[in-house]
């Protein structure tokens, strides 16, 4: 008997949570979500993204699109923002849309930037500017 409730609890817990990972936004909430004015919460996952935070900050304050807030619970969405180190002083950039419930609606493409006197040495400058310029501005406008 305690066996089969232990059977039966585990069951539901996992089917909810297989249910929440499967879930996908429709084109109604994606509107709503990503509308101009709203309020975003920038997540770094790593330092060698961090590296690049302020850099990207600067840049979506400057085209004021949406609004960066420090605290997650106040967004209307997140935004993970991920640089990896590809050698060589390359990066690669890419950032993911999350829910504030944690489901991925929306991911850009993979963006490489190289570490070069234009961008003054500086590839994580070059990885937020090319992000917001390449990805944000054109998909958002």
């Amino acid at each position: 008997m305690k066996k089969g409730l232990i059977y039966l609890i585990l069951c539901v817990l996992l089917c909810n949570y297989s249910y929440s990972q499967n879930r996908t936004v429709s084109k109604e909430e994606f509107t709503e979500i990503i509308k101009k004015g709203n309020r975003v919460y920038i997540e770094i996952p790593d330092d060698v993204s961090r590296a690049g935070e302020k850099y990207f900050d600067t840049y979506l304050t400057e085209w004021g699109y949406w609004k960066i807030v420090s605290n997650r619970d106040e967004a209307n969405f997140i935004i993970v923002f991920n640089i990896t180190n590809k050698g060589m002083g390359d990066k690669k950039v890419s950032a993911t849309f999350l829910t504030k419930d944690g489901i991925e609606f929306l991911k850009s493409k993979n963006y490489k930037v190289s570490t070069t006197a234009f961008n003054g040495y500086n590839a994580y400058w070059a990885a937020a500017k090319k992000i917001v310029k390449k990805y944000f501005r054109k998909y958002f406008y």
